[in-house]
């Protein structure tokens, strides 16, 4: 009952632009310029994934457990720039170092990494009682030190009646189970890059005695956040399952209530922001509520199968603090 599994994923992508715009000195539509850019970036990145599970069955019991871990990177590396006054347009002198004037020349570093570790047990007894409890924690590099990995728990648990010896069996009602969860999950979908950092950008040239003597300078263009930490929602579920008509007809409804916290959003407040971009922040709490019905109808006749399936949802979405 013991299987480990290993599974590795690399991906590179390599991309290189060339572009030459030679002089155009028609009338109407002149380019007295000639130029030669060039565009690179290198995109790799990896996967690793390694899984351990044990499983089996004592009698009535059946018991289950897994432990995983989860690695992964990905960085980005560009650069590009533009070299302008090419005083031959022949293609042997198509190369930088003929050129005059350099013009936006642009270099950008960019590297994400994530680990996991999940644990999980899950046990069932004569096919009537079901527990599950798992434990996860997340390490993310696009959070600031102290604030990188989040635990987020979840527990599950279900009752079959109709496994039950008292329940007498009949063609009507087949199935009836009975369940409720309770999990957390952690995101960062909204953010990017080293949002947490203060972004330092080359700003050209600044006053540095009355206006008069100016020197080369950098400014921030976003002001880091140093308070940045996870986004957990939060949800509970209950709910029924039965199936009748010797299963043919089914039916479920489920009740479930989300609260989000620390809503990671962009910042949208002027007064909390320098430079040309604004920040991230976690923004507030968002509550969602609501019921989910789902009917299903399953047939055969002679050798034609078919099979009908709708549901119905409700929800209630409100923000709770901001």
């Amino acid at each position: 009952g013991l299987n480990f599994t290993s599974r590795f994923t690399w991906m590179q992508t390599n991309y290189m632009q060339r572009y030459w715009r030679p002089q155009r000195t028609e009338i109407g539509k002149p380019n007295l310029t000639n130029e030669l850019y060039y565009s690179n970036y290198r995109e790799p990145q990896w996967d690793w994934e390694n899984t351990l599970t044990y499983d089996r069955i004592f009698g009535k019991h059946t018991m289950g457990l897994m432990a995983s871990t989860t690695a992964s990177q990905y960085s980005y590396r560009f650069n590009d720039a533009t070299m302008r006054g090419f005083e031959n347009e022949i293609n042997s002198m198509m190369y930088f170092a003929n050129g005059t004037q350099v013009i936006n020349p642009n270099d950008k570093y960019y590297k994400d990494r994530n680990v996991s570790y999940v644990a999980r047990g899950a046990y069932s007894f004569a096919d009537r009682y079901f527990v599950t409890a798992s434990l996860r924690r997340d390490y993310a590099s696009r959070l600031p030190k102290g604030k990188k990995y989040g635990d987020f728990p979840s527990v599950t648990a279900a009752w079959k009646l109709t496994s039950e010896p008292w329940f007498k069996k009949n063609s009507i009602l087949n199935v009836l189970k009975l369940r409720a969860s309770w999990g957390q999950n952690g995101s960062l979908s909204a953010l990017s890059g080293y949002a947490y950092s203060t972004d330092m950008v080359q700003s050209g040239f600044y006053p540095f005695t009355s206006g008069i003597n100016y020197v080369r300078g950098v400014s921030p263009s976003t002001m880091g956040n140093e308070d940045l930490k996870w986004e957990t929602s939060e949800q509970t579920n209950i709910g029924v399952d039965t199936y009748l008509f010797n299963s043919r007809l089914s039916l479920s409804v489920d009740y479930f209530n989300k609260k989000t916290k620390d809503l990671l959003i962009w910042n949208t407040t002027p007064s909390l922001e320098i430079g040309g971009k604004t920040s991230p922040i976690n923004a507030g709490n968002v509550s969602n509520k609501g019921v989910e019905f789902e009917v299903g109808w399953r047939d055969q006749i002679k050798d034609f199968t078919y099979g009908i399936r709708a549901n119905l949802a409700t929800i209630s979405n409100k923000v709770t603090y901001i």
